[in-house]
């Protein structure tokens, strides 16, 4: 999305859409380092958002695809089954947040700080994930398929059941022999870069090998 195609958007204007109900969020921008949870009725969107029903949420989900939310600062955000394709999220503040079954491809969450994020069942395919904090993290049955983990830090996150085939410079994931790997589904390549980390700490993963 060009930026003559964005919403320009206060944080009051976010927050206040999202208590609302507004789902058609798409291109939005806010400014950097935007902090929606300084914002005096914060907590009641969440409690708000927290009391929506989440067949609902599934039917009709949030949806801020290519939006630019760059240092958006949200800890506990509620926005499960959001749909965020090419969403900007780089250096985002998170903590948190519960994002199960969010829809993530391609989005740009460079250095975000996801810690203890519940992600489960998340789409997080082709996503730039470089530098991203996820420490205790849940990422079970997540789709990380041909993420970019660069320098993403999963100490003790649960990556059980997820696919992580293709992953990009998994090898340079930071505590991965520390992550929690079950019935996660690998390639080769994949399975023998865990396979190393894990051995340095002389346990055992399992994974599926998927040819």
């Amino acid at each position: 999305m060009k930026c003559m195609d964005y919403r320009d958007m206060t944080g009051e204007e976010l927050l206040r859409k999202l208590g609302e109900g507004e789902r058609d969020l798409k291109g939005v921008r806010t400014p950097d380092g935007c902090n929606l949870s300084q914002l005096e009725n914060y907590d009641s969107v969440i409690d708000s958002l927290e009391g929506m029903s989440l067949a609902d949420l599934r039917e009709n989900p949030y949806d801020l695809s290519y939006s630019y939310l760059r240092g958006l600062i949200a800890p506990k955000i509620f926005l499960p089954c959001v749909k965020a394709i090419g969403v900007i999220l780089a250096e985002a503040h998170l903590r948190e947040a519960y994002l199960s079954e969010a829809k993530f491809p391609k989005a740009d969450l460079w250095g975000a700080d996801l810690f203890e994020a519940y992600l489960r069942r998340a789409d997080l395919r082709r996503a730039d994930l470089r530098r991203t904090g996820l420490c205790g993290a849940d990422l079970s049955c997540t789709n990380l398929i041909k993420a970019n983990l660069a320098g993403a830090n999963i100490a003790r996150a649960n990556l059980g059941e997820s696919d992580i085939r293709g992953a990009k410079n998994l090898s340079e994931v930071v505590n991965l022999g520390h992550a929690h790997f079950r019935d996660t589904t690998v390639g080769e390549e994949e399975r023998r870069i865990c396979q190393e980390a894990y051995d340095r700490k002389k346990t055992s993963p399992l994974f599926n090998v998927i040819q």
